[in-house]
């Protein structure tokens, strides 16, 4: 995660474009730095953290055609709501199985993210191989 500094500026540029209807984000809670809006205050459940910064976040910026977006874990746990399209796109259908497995063992895809060793990302790797993050996300 770089400054927020630079990510808030990003966004100011982009909204400066008047042809962009919404800008939006895809930022993971937990690479999040300190200087984010709302960081250091957050509290209670994972859930009720993002939404504050959410909403500090959307603050900040002060535009209406702003709606930041905060993961609340890594990309790989949003693959897990459609197990069969990873399976596809991967080409490897008969491992479908093993994904639904994971799946089905928690109550959202989002809740998979419980420790470094068995992110969504180990979690594809083991699976697949040859899984790679930059080219398949």
């Amino acid at each position: 995660m770089v400054s927020y500094k630079k990510v808030r500026g990003d966004i100011l540029r982009l909204l400066n474009d008047t042809s962009a209807a919404l800008v939006t984000t895809m930022i993971d809670l937990y690479g999040l730095l300190d200087d984010f809006p709302g960081r250091s205050e957050a509290r209670g459940t994972p859930q009720e953290k993002v939404r504050f910064i959410e909403d500090e976040f959307r603050v900040d910026i002060d535009n209406r055609r702003f709606h930041g977006y905060l993961s609340l874990h890594e990309f790989e746990g949003l693959l897990f709501s459609a197990p069969h399209i990873i399976a596809k796109t991967l080409n490897a259908q008969n491992r479908e199985n093993e994904i639904n497995r994971i799946r089905n063992s928690f109550s959202s895809p989002e809740e998979i993210n419980d420790n470094p060793e068995t992110a969504p990302s180990k979690r594809l790797l083991d699976i697949f191989p040859r899984y790679n993050k930059v080219f398949y996300g």
